[in-house]
């Protein structure tokens, strides 16, 4: 198995203000349980909400099988 995490932003380094990240749209107004997370709620603020990463994995199976698995997260 191999994967690769990327962050979803315009530059490398640090997240600041002149880096643009992808990030929730609703991060200011909606809390975790109304977006269906499972967590024990509270509001995420715009300052606190964090970029999304996009991991890809690679799997080798039986019979020279390979698959793919991609997924956008943020924590």
């Amino acid at each position: 198995m191999k994967w690769i995490i990327t962050r979803m932003c315009a530059n490398a380094g640090p997240v600041a203000a002149g880096n643009s990240c992808s990030r929730p749209k609703s991060a200011s107004t909606t809390t975790s349980s109304e977006r269906g997370a499972l967590s024990s709620g509270g509001r995420i603020t715009a300052s606190v909400a964090t970029p999304y990463y996009r991991v890809v994995v690679r799997t080798e199976g039986p019979r020279n099988t390979v698959s793919y698995t991609e997924t956008i997260v943020h924590f």
